[in-house]
């Protein structure tokens, strides 16, 4: 592990991002709020100089060509920890605690949208559209988002744009890395602006559409109201936001396709994962639809409604509140716990399992059921027509073993702390699979803030977890993660670099 290619490439990225977090800037300005900008300019400066320290120190490895996997898969880790850290200095200005401020900056940038804050009346404007932003920078991937825009990755970003990505097909629409991280970006900023367009029409005043749709595209959830997307009181915006959300949950690459492309434009209407993605919509709405109207006796329209956004939005993990399902009945919670553990699309913004690694997992038992019963026959494992390795197979099963593994230690640790079972299990399940409300005092009208300080660090690791698909935080953890090799020497080049200046 060469330590100067990681500070190197952190300084890169942290570099703009500093950049990005100057945005935060805009709502004080436009409201004229000036000493409202401090929090942000704050945020800002200190990730520049955080990123001008790391390219001082590094000055003298020219070139980021050769990254290996194990550092790339290092730098996305670490510049999510990091990058959390900044976007957390704005909530201390707002008496935020050190940990909850960090929670909440890590549950926005992870897009799962899990909340400390109880008053939404005691806080500005401002504080509700840089939460917004941080879903829509984080549903994008930080990484990602720069991937397409520094030049100095033109190699090493493909290490880094596959390590980012969610899922575990490595998918690209053009042969260079930086131009299809570029087009998924025009993708993913062309349906915001197409979103926000679209709640304006609809009577939603722009700054509510702006965070609204933020929150939607990056499967977040954030909310400028307590009560989510209810004081709007319009059936139109619900079906709107259930649209982009079920969008924001498909591979990015294949909507891309369907909307600019020129060649297999209708790709993603045979892709197995987006069919089967489709169709366990359908098949879990139909199923709390039913639910809802003989157990809760709504309307069928309401039931409709209620059913098909309660799923999408668990699905996608984006977590949007419409109503308090903490008062529904139990046929009807085993619906919403389902689509909670099942995830989106790989390729998306959503976080969870992946629906292509289910399809992996279920196609993997059924060839070893049939190799049973042959034990000779060559039975290979097809996905879309196409051979699927076994590697990748397992893989899969690999991942989800280490997701159960994690959820497991997650709620043990939580039940524990909290003396809730309901917490545990639901606050571990909706965190590692970037979902944000669970049941109980954590449900959709609920929040994170009683929680045990112990309980918020788990919260806070199982959303990285999550996130970050658990490859690349595990490999901090991994014995084999110290200096190697050229420039391993970190200490004496620190010292050389110290006497320079």
């Amino acid at each position: 592990m060469r330590i100067l290619y990681l500070l190197k490439s952190l300084g890169y990225i942290l570099r703009l991002l500093s950049a990005a977090l100057f945005v935060g800037c805009l709502v004080p300005l436009l409201s004229r709020d000036y000493a409202g900008i401090v929090p942000y300019l704050t945020a800002s400066l200190l990730c520049l100089a955080c990123a001008l320290l790391f390219l001082l120190i590094t000055r003298r490895v020219k070139t980021l060509d050769d990254i290996r996997k194990v550092e790339s898969l290092s730098v996305v880790a670490l510049i999510w920890i990091l990058y959390g850290l900044f976007c957390a200095v704005p909530f201390l200005f707002f008496e935020f605690s050190f940990l909850d401020a960090f929670f909440e900056s890590i549950s926005g940038l992870t897009t799962t949208g899990a909340s400390v804050i109880v008053d939404y009346n005691a806080y500005p404007h401002s504080i509700f559209f840089w939460r917004a932003y941080l879903h829509w920078l984080g549903g994008i991937g930080i990484v990602v988002l720069f991937v397409g825009v520094l030049p100095q990755f033109s190699v090493a970003g493909r290490q880094l744009f596959f390590a980012e990505s969610s899922g575990p097909t490595e998918e690209k629409l053009t042969p260079r890395i930086r131009q299809t991280a570029t087009l998924i970006f025009f993708v993913y900023g062309f349906l915001t602006v197409l979103q926000i367009f679209l709640l304006l029409i609809c009577g939603v005043p722009l700054f509510d559409a702006v965070c609204t749709s933020f929150s939607t595209m990056g499967t977040g959830g954030f909310s400028i109201y307590a009560d989510g997307l209810r004081p709007y009181n319009s059936v139109a915006v619900v079906w709107i936001v259930i649209v982009f959300m079920f969008v924001a949950g498909c591979n990015l690459s294949l909507v891309y396709r369907l909307l600019f492309g020129k060649r297999h434009r209708f790709a993603i209407f045979k892709n197995g994962e987006f069919r089967l993605y489709a169709a366990i919509v359908l098949i879990l709405s139909a199923g709390l639809f039913v639910s809802l109207t003989v157990n809760q006796k709504m309307s069928s329209g309401t039931a409709l409604t209620e059913s098909v956004f309660h799923i999408v939005t668990l699905m996608t993990t984006t977590g949007f509140t419409y109503s308090n399902f903490e008062l529904w009945d139990a046929a009807s919670k085993i619906f919403l716990i389902l689509a909670m553990m099942t995830g989106a699309c790989a390729g998306s913004t959503a976080g969870g399992i992946k629906i292509i690694r289910i399809l992996y997992a279920f196609k993997l038992i059924a060839r070893e059921l049939k190799q049973m019963v042959h034990p000779n026959a060559v039975l290979p494992i097809k996905v879309d027509g196409k051979p699927l390795p076994d590697a990748t197979a397992r893989q899969a099963a690999s991942f989800l073993l280490l997701y159960f593994m994690l959820f497991l230690f997650g709620a043990i640790v939580m039940t524990v702390v909290e003396g809730n079972l309901t917490v545990g299990l639901t606050g571990s399940l909706t965190t590692l699979g970037n979902v944000g409300p669970g049941f109980g005092i954590i449900g959709p009208y609920g929040s994170y803030a009683e929680l045990h300080a112990v309980s918020k660090a788990v919260a806070i690791f199982n959303m990285l977890m999550g996130r970050l698909e658990l490859i690349p935080f595990m490999i901090l953890f991994y014995p084999r993660f110290r200096l190697r090799g050229k420039n391993a020497d970190w200490r004496r080049h620190l010292k050389k670099t110290a006497t320079e200046i």
